[in-house]
Order: C-alpha cells, then sequence, then structure tokens
C-alpha cells in the first residue's frame, strides 16, 4: 500500500492542483448549454414534423391546382368549340346547328321549289363567308344564276325575285320541319302580300307550288291580286266600309 502511495506520489508531484471551483462551474455551465441544446433539438424536430405537415397540405394543394388546371383546359377547349374559336371557319355551335338545317331547307327548296319558279335559273347556296365579312357567319345565302354561270349575293335579287326565294324557302321550311322525326305538324301556313311583284308566268307557278302544299295542311294567301281572287277556291273577303269598320264576307267556289 505504502508502494502504491509513494508511486501516486510521484506521478502528481509536478502537478498543480485542480482549481475544483473553476471546474465546478464549467461544468454547470456544461451542464446548462447541454439543456439549452437539448431544448433546441425538441423544437427543431417539431419545426421539421410542422414543415413535414405543411409540405403534405401543400402537395395536395398543388395536385388539386393541377386537377383545377386540367378541369380548366378543358371548359377552354369546350368554349372554344362552342364560340368557333377552335375552328377554322370560325362557326358557333349554334350557328353550325342552324347552318346543318338551312342546307336541309335549301336543299329541299332548291329541289321543289326555286327551279320551278325561276324557270330552272336560281339555285340556293350557302355563302362561302359572311358578307360583310363578320366573324359570325355562317348563313348567309347566296343564288347561284344559270344564266350568268356564277353566285351571287341574295341580296342582289329584284323585288319580284326577292318574293320568289322568300316564298321557296318558306315553303321549304314547312316540309322540312314536318318530316323531321318527330318535328312539330304544320298545319297551316299563312302568305302576305308580295304576289303583286309577280308576272303572269310567275305568279301561276307560285299558286301551283301553295297548292302543293296545300294538300296535306291549310294554306292562306293574304293578297289584292285580282287573279289570285279568280283563282283561290274558299276566301275570306274583307271590304272597308269608310266609317272605321269593315264588312266580312265568307266565298265558296
Amino acid at each position: 500500500m505504502k508502494v502504491e502511495i509513494k508511486n501516486i506520489q510521484q506521478i502528481i508531484q509536478d502537478k498543480k492542483r485542480p482549481n475544483l471551483a473553476l471546474i465546478e462551474e464549467e461544468k454547470k455551465l456544461t451542464n446548462e448549454n447541454y439543456v439549452f441544446l437539448q431544448k433546441k433539438l425538441v423544437s427543431a424536430e417539431n419545426e421539421v414534423e410542422q414543415a413535414k405537415l405543411i409540405l403534405s397540405e401543400l402537395k395536395k394543394v398543388i395536385k388539386e391546382i393541377y386537377k383545377d388546371a386540367s378541369k380548366k383546359a378543358a371548359i377552354t377547349k369546350l368554349y372554344n368549340a362552342i364560340s368557333g374559336r377552335a375552328s377554322e371557319d370560325k362557326l358557333r355551335l349554334e350557328t353550325y346547328v342552324v347552318q346543318n338545317y338551312l342546307e336541309k331547307i335549301l336543299d329541299y327548296a332548291n329541289l321543289h321549289f326555286i327551279n320551278q319558279l325561276s324557270n330552272n335559273r336560281y339555285r340556293f347556296e350557302l355563302a362561302g363567308e359572311g358578307n360583310n365579312r363578320r366573324m359570325d357567319h355562317g348563313l348567309d345565302i347566296n343564288i347561284y344564276d344559270n344564266e350568268t354561270g356564277a353566285a351571287r349575293s341574295a341580296d342582289t335579287l329584284s323585288g319580284g325575285e326577292t318574293f320568289i326565294a322568300a316564298l321557296s324557302i318558306a315553303l321549304a321550311l314547312s316540309e322540312v320541319v314536318q318530316n323531321t322525326a318527330n318535328g312539330v305538324q304544320v298545319e297551316a301556313l299563312f302568305i302576305d302580300e308580295g304576289f303583286g311583284s309577280l308576272d303572269q308566268e310567275t305568279l301561276q307557278k307560285a299558286m301551283q307550288a301553295l297548292e302543293q302544299i296545300g294538300e296535306n295542311r291549310l294554306v292562306g294567301v293574304i293578297s289584292h291580286v285580282e287573279e289570285m281572287k279568280a283563282t283561290i277556291g274558299q276566301q275570306i273577303i274583307i271590304n272597308k266600309m269608310g266609317d272605321g269598320r269593315s264588312n266580312i264576307k265568307s266565298v265558296i267556289k
């Protein structure tokens, strides 16, 4: 034991006595720093968890944004198609649908009426572009003239020719509507004045067309033309009495 003590004394004889108070202070500071760092670590871990939750929510939001963007793109594409912005001819959807029916009406008018009433001179065509070059076109009607071999706007027709064209389209419209699947039954058709602008031959052809239409429905004509008065079998004649009153009588020939 003495030997061991002596050895220890030899080892520490050149050593200074440690400052226990200083060591104690350093230990205290170290412990406090450790506690501080532990708190910082816990706080950092909490912030990491919070960041993970935020990231997860952001991913969900971004996913929804992509879904909304996809929906918006689809809606925009549909809107462009409906508004005509997606097609080269710039036709809106409603114009395209009406154009489809108008083509059927013009085809029927060409086949049954306009050729007959114009001595095979005219034929209806849809104009390739609007007469005033507007964006919303597709329903303008041209007249192909067999005498000139060219098409021109229906606006260039004379008064009598315009009436013939309008009558042909009106008669064709009533037939196409009635012949369409689930179409409305057109039981009566009334045509106002305009026959006075026709020459005798065209007037006779117009009357023949009306008689043809009148085989399956009532056709009423409002006119002052004497030739028509002499031709129509059933008439309602209205005579003015001059004092604000009129006399009405029915005539069957």
